[in-house]
């Protein structure tokens, strides 16, 4: 006995609500394929454009330090003493050392503030004070700097010339990430301290500088800040 209209058209009926659902169920699969994408696209836009500001802070930095350092007729390449957390505050001053000259003078942030008068601490930037500007990275963080003991005033001026290369210690040494070196004659570093990692804390006129640069592992051999 074949089936009567009524059953054909529940036969027909139930076909185009399976299509239906099917259809419905490609559309919420498509579109929420396609969010995961846009907003995946937005993420690596934010990255690109978050490297792209702190790079061109960096840029900044180093062009404004070259000129610092060739800019004194009488000392040039001379580099600054960095804003150090030793007088309790990161005020943008190169915060001379009082006495010997020593690792913890080499590195802090990029100092920026100029001097109109006198420096306010020893005579061992000349009266310029830091390179001019304040840089920040994209976490809007102010720019770190690392410098060789070579290019400071330790209580006099130290002889710059060719002859300086040849010195065996003093300088950076920098690394790959498998711990190969580089170059050990190094003059200096600029870092981007960016977010702030789990376990650090940056609350406080003067956090250390582990607050603001990690450590790393190479090799067996741990490098800390």
């Amino acid at each position: 006995m074949s089936p009567g209209p009524s059953s054909r058209r529940k036969v027909a009926m139930g076909t185009k609500q399976g299509g239906a659902a099917l259809l419905i169920l490609l559309t919420v699969l498509v579109l929420g394929a396609a969010t995961l994408l846009v907003s995946r696209l937005n993420q690596l836009s934010s990255r690109f454009d978050d490297s792209r500001k702190t790079d061109q802070a960096l840029v900044a930095a180093k062009e404004a330090l070259l000129g610092w350092a060739l800019s004194d007729e009488q000392r040039p390449g001379l580099l600054p003493v960095p804003d150090l957390a030793t007088d309790g505050n990161y005020d943008g001053d190169s915060d001379c050392p009082f006495g010997s000259l020593n690792s913890g003078h080499q590195l802090g942030r990029l100092p920026w503030r100029r001097y109109l008068n006198a420096p306010p601490a020893a005579y061992c930037s000349g009266n310029r004070g830091g390179v001019g500007g304040l840089l920040k990275d994209a976490a809007a963080e102010p720019l770190w700097y690392a410098v060789s003991a070579n290019l400071l005033y330790d209580g006099g001026y130290p002889v710059i010339n060719s002859d300086i290369a040849g010195l065996s210690s003093g300088w950076l040494t920098v690394r790959d990430r498998h711990g190969n070196v580089l170059s050990n004659r190094v003059a200096a570093v600029l870092l981007s301290a960016g977010e702030m990692l789990a376990g650090q804390n940056r609350s406080g006129a003067a956090a250390t500088a582990d607050n603001y640069l990690d450590s790393v592992t190479v090799m067996g051999t741990t490098y800390s800040n």
